[in-house]
């Protein structure tokens, strides 16, 4: 009950990090799935070393990291949806 619970608040926290943080809003998508791909690396190795006791060393990071890059994702897609609409309002 208590990793469930983790999980919910690490989806909202990553939320709030995808959209008050400077470093995502700014960054590039490559450099954010790098990172996650980093981040949840160091994760399982911490989870190794740590004995396989606990199964939230790797689910709230993952979550975070889950959120983070679909908020990024959905920042993408509708910039480059309102940057098709400019063109085609333009006669490009």
């Amino acid at each position: 009950m208590i990793e469930v619970i983790g999980a919910l608040a690490a989806f909202f926290m990553g939320q709030w990090i995808a959209y008050r943080s400077k470093w995502v809003t700014n960054g590039s998508l490559l450099k954010m799935i790098a990172s996650s791909i980093g981040v949840i690396g160091f994760s399982m190795i911490l989870f190794v070393f740590a004995g396989k006791h606990m199964v939230s060393i790797v689910v709230v990071p993952t979550v975070i990291c889950a959120a983070i890059l679909s908020a990024k994702y959905r920042m993408y897609i509708t910039g480059f949806m309102k940057q098709l609409k400019g063109d085609f309002k333009n006669g490009a």
